[in-house]
């Protein structure tokens, strides 16, 4: 676990540090990692800037993929993204609103916080 978060900030180019590694160099964990952190910041409210849509962060990922970013990294997050979206459009289309707010449940699953 260390040395994944040790290597988070480490950039797909090389110029990241602490260690200036360059691609397959950075552990395959602290790839996905750094994508996914990115994309959880930029999805996300932070006081000095709103959260940017699906769409924005798609293309910041995309245009930062190879330099920052591992861009097979990159181009799984999106498909999985895709698929996400097509399923929940999927779901939408197959039941009425009303049916799919009452099917959720009231509160969260036992044991969570």
């Amino acid at each position: 676990v260390a040395t994944l978060v040790r290597t988070t900030s480490e950039r797909f180019d090389g110029r990241g540090y602490p260690d200036g590694l360059i691609g397959a160099e950075i552990p395959l964990g602290a790839r996905i990692i750094a994508v996914c952190v990115a994309f959880a910041a930029m999805t996300s409210h932070r006081p000095y800037q709103p959260a940017r849509n699906e769409a924005e962060v798609v293309a910041e990922l995309e245009r930062c993929a190879g330099t920052q970013f591992d861009p097979l990294v990159v181009e799984a997050l999106i498909a999985e993204l895709a698929e996400e979206s097509a399923e929940s459009q999927d779901a939408g289309a197959a039941q009425p609103f009303v049916e799919r707010a009452s099917s959720q449940p009231a509160q969260g699953p036992a044991g969570a916080f």
